[in-house]
């Protein structure tokens, strides 16, 4: 009976490993239900959670300027503490890409700025810019939502600017480290501080008032996409990008490539490193 119990229970640690650790599916177009126009506004990359690994780093830029990309967008955790001289060593490495280069801070990249009391983008800053919070392109906007720090709410100013940007703009990509939501990993905006909790919640309800085409977010080291469910009905997309860090990675190290296209669709494709 007791070794009955025991294989119960290895198994039920193994189907909730895996239910996390798997992507859960929907339509690669993001906003088919509203009829989608196939004429290509843009191709981006999007790269994210390298924690130091700079060779993986390297072999990404290198595929990067071999193809036609519009953007290059890096979501966070560059570094695995943040210091200032990691920072500019990935840098350096960022800056081999020959594409324009929007970068945003991960929770990894403010852990030393916080443990000292500073800013959490104080060293960041000296690095880096971070891009406009409302980036209006032709055809579609990307909204660009620094939640790297996980012990303090957005501020007041950056949050009305946040709201603007919603409100003032169609065709919205809501670009951020750490997701708003998914369906079986905790590990969203919001986890380690209920203020934040609440305004991920906030976030949710304006990207489903204003119908937002895709919320795209790293941090879990796992690719995914899935659907919200809003309270209005709208089914709001998310994707998840995959981890180019090889440590602490269920998968092999990857990047993704998203197209936009006339009337907000989309799709995604991952670039795995061999």
């Amino acid at each position: 009976m007791l070794g009955l119990v025991l294989v119960s229970f290895l198994l039920l640690v193994v189907w909730r490993t895996q239910k996390v650790s798997q992507p859960v599916p929907i339509n690669p177009v993001g906003s088919s239900q509203e009829g989608v126009s196939r004429y290509k506004l843009a191709s981006l990359t999007v790269i994210a959670d390298v924690h130091g690994d700079w060779q993986n780093l390297k072999a990404a830029a290198q595929i990067i300027n071999k193809n036609k990309f519009d953007l290059v967008i890096f979501l966070g955790d560059l570094t695995s503490t943040g210091i200032l001289s990691d920072l500019q060593a990935g840098k350096l490495v960022l800056d081999q890409t020959t594409k324009p280069l929007l970068v945003m801070p991960g929770n990894h990249d403010v852990w030393h700025a916080r443990e000292e009391g500073r800013e959490h983008n104080f060293y960041f800053n000296q690095v880096f810019s971070l891009p406009p919070t409302c980036y209006p392109q032709k055809g579609y906007t990307l909204a660009f939502i620094d939640n790297s720090d996980e012990n303090e709410p957005i501020n007041d100013s950056i949050w009305q600017e946040i709201r603007n940007c919603l409100e003032n703009n169609g065709n919205l990509f809501l670009l951020m480290h750490e997701s708003l939501y998914h369906p079986v990993n905790d590990r969203v905006m919001g986890l380690y501080d209920a203020p934040l909790a609440t305004q991920a919640a906030k976030l949710r309800d304006l990207a489903c008032d204003h119908r937002a085409k895709l919320v795209l977010a790293a941090h879990l080291h796992s690719f995914a996409k899935y659907f919200y469910d809003c309270p209005n009905g709208y089914r709001l997309p998310m994707v998840v990008s995959g981890a180019l860090t090889g440590d602490r990675n269920f998968q092999p190290p990857r990047f993704l490539e998203l197209s936009i296209f006339e009337n907000g669709g989309f799709e995604e494709k991952e670039e795995i490193l061999k």
